[in-house]
């Protein structure tokens, strides 16, 4: 949840610990996934144009695919969240760009079963957190164009206040206190407080 000041020093900040194990242990890629993952599902959905096939869920398993096979290259003093998220972008600009792009499946000989997340298992059961992830989803679609972006760039996408500022046009104290705004309303929701947790890590 970069938004300037002490925020922007803990970027990644509960993955970091993780991260730094997770280099010379790639079973660890399934736990720092997992600690993404709420916020890259509503990143994928505020990004993906509706009707669009592949859908959101789909990006997502192309994410989940494509960060696993370069899981050896990633740089564990680097945010994981940064990272990944960065492969989530060139995974939905080629989906875009290639209406055609289908995500691989469990049944593509090139992914071996294991690699797509099991719906049973307990990690498929975070995957599954379809109905707090729809709340937010409806709840963002009530807000203003500024708000979400201000909702994509500093609390999914982890841009600094001064960052979101440049792209919206405004000031970085005025991105700032709306992005603090904002963030402190959507907690404030009974309905999306646990969810906004996990989002905004």
């Amino acid at each position: 949840m970069s938004a300037g000041g002490t925020d922007d020093q803990t970027l990644g900040g509960r993955t970091q610990v993780l991260a730094r194990a997770a280099a010379s242990d790639p079973a660890r890629y399934e736990e720092l996934f997992a600690r993404v993952m709420p916020a890259l599902q509503a990143w994928l959905a505020l990004r993906t144009p509706r009707g669009r096939a592949p859908d959101a869920q789909d990006l997502l398993q192309e994410v989940w695919l494509r960060a696993l096979q370069s899981f050896s290259a990633y740089d564990p003093a680097r945010s994981f969240r940064a990272w990944i998220f960065g492969i989530a972008k060139n995974v939905l600009l080629q989906s875009l760009a290639r209406p055609s792009l289908q995500a691989r499946s469990a049944t593509d000989s090139s992914a071996p079963a294991s690699v797509v997340p099991d719906p049973h298992s307990s990690f498929g059961t975070r995957l599954a957190r379809s109905e707090a992830i729809e709340r937010f989803l409806a709840r963002v679609e009530r807000l203003d164009p500024d708000e979400r972006a201000l909702l994509v760039y500093c609390g999914l996408e982890e841009y600094s206040s001064a960052q979101a500022a440049l792209r919206l046009g405004i000031t970085p104290d005025a991105a700032l206190k709306r992005w603090q705004t904002l963030r402190a309303r959507l907690r404030a929701d009974p309905d999306l407080n646990r969810i906004v947790a996990d989002l905004f890590a």
